[in-house]
């Protein structure tokens, strides 16, 4: 009997289990479904506390406040952000240092670190320069900030509607400098591997916070609330960081990376957080209320849903740091689209409880902005998520490829605000803010992202031709305008054929890198080929991936390239390519192309110039000097060498046009050209 006793209450929790497993099998597929982990769901918990706060924070700034005071409040937040200022990026730069570094460590529960020494010693070096730096900026934050929003607030004041601004301005100012302390400490911790840990005390963060926000609301002291939230994040980061005493990278390296970062996070500053500021000046504290409370909503969507992509950058930059590339692109992607289509799924549906607010509580929905407007800083916020998302990942390289496209969007967004606050009010704010970071932030990110290579932390060689941003379009602008500067010039010394004899030619190019423009090129020639030792990342369907120093002859070429010169002709390319071959494979193949009556044009240093000098002597590749003697056996072939000074280089326009010095002299480039062929 007894046997049969233990057996049947061994069979009821068995029973019990059977029962659920249905219902653990549909939470276990939900996991998967969305990708969540235990530093998610705190995280995600943290966000949805704050979603939570800020929607019972909206209802009794509704109840308590005036629209007037709402302004006020909605201003305060945003001048407060302000802080980004003085963080500059620098808790992210100090998560993605210390994810690499401990990659080689192991940090033990009760803060000691083991592994390669080298790795912890940069870990250790910069803790009081951390904390040098953050005491100096944090003071620097609370003397700056003050009297600019003192100024601001008393400038825009309203005579008919006064507001008590100045206590929660001070009390404000001051919570936002003790938790600008905190965060690096507790993002390198973060870096560490503790992002649970960091996840779950946010969450903290977040309840605390709101019940003190909601406190000075209920106590009517509401423009107190920021400020009293701010403590509650102060006192429970304070209390998490009591347990750990962790140290951090040198200065030195981190500075490199960390400026660009800085800059990105100014620029995301005034994209988002001037609009309620430039709406309060131009139209009132009303309309800024508006604005403020609309785009705090889909603000705090996008970041519920970061999280996904947030608590990833630490298993990202331990990813890269030992080398599996392929899985770290395989969780990207995977967590982009993830949170991606629960970021859709959320913004459709909050877009619809706005439209039913209209008509169920009108008095609430006055108080917001229109649906068609709310609905544009939707979409905006889920293109910013994409390329947030693209940030976060890229910066796991210890790079940021983003900054031009940061200062572009921003900038942009901010004179489009303030050309159109005035006139147009919440609405021109709102349009201006979705065409600049909508569309063309989003479409200039994932253009980005793209071009930037993902396999690598120590960039390869081909990483410095690949470029992008404004920096590398006005660059390909300037080769574009010099290559048909220099055709133009050629024709007029009748060097090349006429314009229309080069549609039926043949183009090859030698060694062009990723600068071959070939779409550019192709406007010009019959067809366009180009021979080159490596891809640089960037291929042709007409690239031809060989060995130059076997082209010796204009044979090879043609076999390389399979094309029939002697019905189309044959224009041979090559800028600053030919010099890194030795001069026998140089006369060799330019004495072929006479021979065969080809047209060619070469462009290389200049040694009698103290700068070509310079630049030749700079890389220990270049075997050919084009010296006396060179130049003595390629004018027996029939060639012209003159000098070339590329258009934008001004200053070397100037002394040609204004010494008396000779132009070989001066030019740091020559030209080797012949036109061989029975067209003049």
């Amino acid at each position: 009997m007894a046997a049969t006793a233990k057996e049947a209450s061994l069979a009821l929790p068995n029973a019990s289990v059977k029962k659920m497993d249905p219902w653990w099998g549909l939470v276990l597929r939900l996991k998967h479904l969305f990708g969540v982990d235990r530093a998610i769901a705190y995280a995600v918990l943290a966000r949805v506390i704050q979603i939570l706060g800020s929607t019972g924070t909206v209802l009794l700034i509704l109840r308590f406040l005036t629209p007037v005071e709402q302004g006020y409040y909605y201003t305060l937040l945003s001048l407060v952000s302000l802080q980004v200022v003085f963080e500059l990026g620098f808790s992210f730069v100090i998560l993605q240092m210390a994810a690499h570094e401990c990659a080689h460590l192991t940090l033990h529960a009760d803060g000691r670190i083991e592994g390669d020494p080298v790795a912890h010693a940069r870990l250790a070096s910069i803790l009081q320069k951390t904390l040098r730096w953050y005491l100096v900026a944090a003071v620097i934050l609370c003397v700056s900030l003050l009297p600019v929003g003192a100024y601001f607030f008393s400038r825009h004041a309203r005579a008919a509607a006064p507001v008590a601004w100045h206590g929660p301005w001070i009390l404000a100012v001051f919570a936002t400098a003790f938790l600008f302390l905190l965060n690096p400490f507790i993002s390198f911790l973060e870096g560490c591997g503790q992002v649970w840990q960091v996840g779950r005390m946010h969450f903290t963060q977040a309840l605390l916070g709101a019940a003190m926000s909601w406190g000075a609301l209920l106590a009517h002291h509401g423009l107190y609330s920021p400020g009293m939230m701010i403590i509650g994040y102060v006192a429970v980061g304070a209390g998490f960081l009591l347990a750990w005493r962790n140290l951090l990278r040198t200065w030195t390296e981190v500075w490199p990376f960390q400026w660009k970062i800085a800059v990105t996070w100014l620029c995301s500053y005034f994209a988002i957080q001037i609009f309620t500021p430039i709406l309060f000046a131009y139209r009132g504290p009303a309309e800024a209320g508006q604005f403020g409370v609309s785009l705090s909503i889909t603000t705090y969507l996008s970041a519920l849903v970061l999280t996904w992509m947030s608590t990833k950058a630490t298993p990202f930059g331990q990813m890269i740091a030992r080398g599996e590339f392929q899985r770290l692109r395989g969780l990207f992607f995977h967590t982009l689209w993830q949170s991606l289509g629960l970021l859709v799924a959320i913004a459709s549906a909050c877009e619809l409880a706005v439209v039913a607010l209209q008509g169920l509580l009108p008095r609430l929905a006055v108080r917001m902005a229109s649906p068609q407007l709310f609905a544009l800083l939707l979409l905006t916020s889920v293109s910013a998520f994409i390329v947030q998302s693209m940030a976060i990942y890229l910066r796991s390289f210890k790079r940021e490829p983003l900054l031009a496209q940061s200062i572009v969007v921003s900038v942009s967004t901010v004179i489009f605000a303030l050309l159109a606050a005035k006139t147009w009010g919440v609405a021109g704010v709102s349009l201006s803010y979705f065409v600049c970071t909508g569309l063309i932030g989003l479409i200039s990110g994932i253009v980005i992202f793209r071009r930037t290579p993902h396999d690598n932390t120590d960039m390869p060689d081909t990483r410095r031709y690949k470029r992008s941003g404004i920096t590398e379009m006005l660059r390909r602008v300037c080769r574009a305008v010099d290559f048909l500067a220099l055709l133009t010039v050629l024709r007029a010394r009748k060097r090349l054929p006429p314009f229309r004899e080069l549609r039926k030619m043949s183009f090859v190019e030698l060694g062009p890198g990723p600068m071959r423009m070939a779409v550019f090129k192709r406007f010009f020639f019959r067809r366009v080929f180009f021979i080159d030792q490596s891809d640089f990342g960037i291929p042709d369907r007409e690239l031809r991936i060989v060995d130059l120093e076997e082209c010796r002859c204009a044979e090879q070429i043609v076999d390389v390239c399979d094309i029939s010169p002697a019905e189309h002709g044959l224009f041979l390319f090559a800028d600053h390519c030919i010099e890194h071959l030795t001069p026998e494979t140089v006369t060799g193949l330019l004495g072929s192309l006479a021979h065969h009556k080809f047209t060619a044009c070469l462009r290389v240093p200049n040694l009698e110039s103290s700068v070509g000098r310079r630049n030749f002597a700079a890389d220990p590749t270049h075997r050919s000097s084009f010296d006396e003697g060179l130049r003595r056996c390629l004018n027996n072939f029939g060639f012209i060498i003159s000098p070339w000074v590329r258009w934008y280089r001004f200053s070397m326009l100037v002394k040609l046009l204004f010494t008396h010095l000779p132009p070989m002299s001066l030019a740091e480039e020559i030209i080797v050209s012949g036109n061989f062929s029975r067209l003049v």
